[in-house]
């Protein structure tokens, strides 16, 4: 069911509340969405199927704007999927870390016991002296970025444990191997070495975390081992371990816990749920039907994270796209494989084109103002790039619009969107300073 969060009944995240409707005013036209507000939210396209857990599909986002241009989509496998993660960020890049019966590989597996940080123990166990047996789990990772991977484990010299990540089909990679002492770390098949460490859990007496730092050599699939048994000059061994709460993560530091049930929920102890519309970068997207946008020009304001830097993606554009009289669309990335936005916009007669450079994996919130004559674009509230238009003065345009695709054919976005917003003018810049705010309560964006 949907957890207590960032949601529509959080008092003082909407302390300072900012009201749409002095943004629309009598005649403005657009559309406004929040993820996290699911009396909108339905997983079919007629809105009878109410949304109430993270991991559904949402065939439906009702229009806040008081306009009527709702988002939906009619095809059930194109719809994007409600997820959710800790308002402290999302840092775990695990798809799966509380149920390691899950897992593959062959080494067996029971739960042992509930922890009284709320974790549960995983018994993982080897008894072949032919072989040895893990439990694994694989994660996508890129060339020249250091990972933090850790897991808890059970104090016992007995107990001689291992957890490694490595690439699959290769012995590349980083195995720490512990055995109630300090850990040791073995690299193999490059320049992988990182640092390794040990240390007793503040919160659970009896259990350490074990930690490890790979320096990936090479983007694409890694797997994380957790290995009940170690691999020694003099051969194979079997034993019993305990592992608990494994977690991969950008950096060389371990930090707080984050539990995932799957790729669409997220949490954390201590942390409200921020709630967003996950789209796949394939096939998953919203269109909303023609209206028609004014002349005096455009504003979006999107709280999102853009999960990849890969292939140009669609944020929100007009359809078929932005380059018609009147148009604009936003897209993360900016173009394939640039770590960026960017804002199209076609006034009249001719178009243009602004980005800037920002990294995949950021929770940020991306504002496009467009006025006759000139664009800016602005990032987590400040400033980052303007064009002066050349395409002569704002139209009117009649079209629909489309989120996370260009017009449901190209250019899917693999995004996560917390909230948007679109109106047909250039919003002032006390308007659009309390847009981004509104927005950066959904995402739980630090403006600067």
């Amino acid at each position: 069911m949907l957890g207590v969060g960032y949601g529509i009944a959080s008092p003082a995240l909407w302390a300072a509340r900012w009201s749409p409707g002095l943004v629309y005013g009598p005649s403005g036209q657009g559309a406004l969405f929040r993820a996290n507000r699911f009396d909108t939210l339905f997983q079919d396209a007629a809105g009878t199927i109410p949304v109430n857990a993270p991991g559904q599909p949402v065939g439906l986002i009702r229009d806040l704007s008081g306009r009527g241009n709702h988002a939906s989509q009619a095809v059930a496998l194109s719809r994007p999927i409600l997820a959710r993660h800790p308002a402290s960020g999302l840092r775990q890049l695990l798809s799966n870390s509380t149920d390691l019966t899950a897992w593959g590989g062959s080494a067996g597996v029971a739960l042992h016991q509930t922890l009284a940080s709320g974790e549960l123990v995983y018994e993982i166990s080897d008894n072949d002296s032919a072989v040895n047996h893990s439990r694994s789990l694989s994660v996508n990772l890129t060339s020249g970025q250091s990972y933090c991977f850790s897991a808890r484990v059970r104090a016992g010299s007995a107990e001689k444990t291992q957890i490694s990540c490595q690439t699959p089909g290769s012995s590349a990679g980083v195995v720490v191997t512990w055995s109630g002492g300090a850990p040791s770390s073995v690299v193999t098949n490059g320049p992988q070495t990182g640092a390794v460490s040990c240390d007793p859990d503040p919160v659970n007496a009896g259990y350490y975390i074990l930690r490890g730092v790979l320096n990936a050599a090479v983007s694409g699939l890694h797997t994380m081992y957790l290995w009940p048994s170690a691999y020694e000059a003099s051969g194979l061994t079997t034993g019993t371990s305990y592992f608990s709460s494994p977690q991969i993560e950008t950096g060389t530091v371990r930090t707080g816990y984050q539990a995932a049930t799957s790729t669409y929920d997220v949490s954390e102890a201590g942390y409200g749920s921020v709630w967003g519309l996950r789209t796949n970068g394939i096939n998953q997207w919203l269109e909303i039907a023609a209206f028609a946008s004014g002349s005096a020009g455009r504003t979006i304001v999107a709280a999102i994270r853009k999960r990849s830097d890969v292939a140009r993606g669609t944020v929100i554009e007009h359809r078929p796209n932005f380059s018609r009289p009147g148009g604009i669309g936003l897209f993360a990335p900016a173009a394939d494989g640039a770590a960026s936005y960017g804002v199209n916009v076609y006034p009249a007669s001719s178009g243009s084109a602004i980005s800037s450079g920002y990294p995949a994996l950021t929770d940020c919130i991306v504002t496009a103002v467009a006025q006759n004559g000139s664009c800016i674009m602005r990032i987590n509230g400040a400033q980052v790039a303007s064009a002066t238009l050349a395409g002569g003065d704002w139209v009117t345009f009649n079209a629909g619009m489309t989120i996370g695709a260009r017009d449901g054919s190209s250019l899917f976005g693999d995004l996560m969107i917390y909230g948007l917003l679109y109106i047909d003018r250039p919003l002032a810049a006390a308007e659009y300073a309390r847009a981004e705010q509104y927005m950066a309560r959904l995402a739980g964006v630090t403006l600067a």
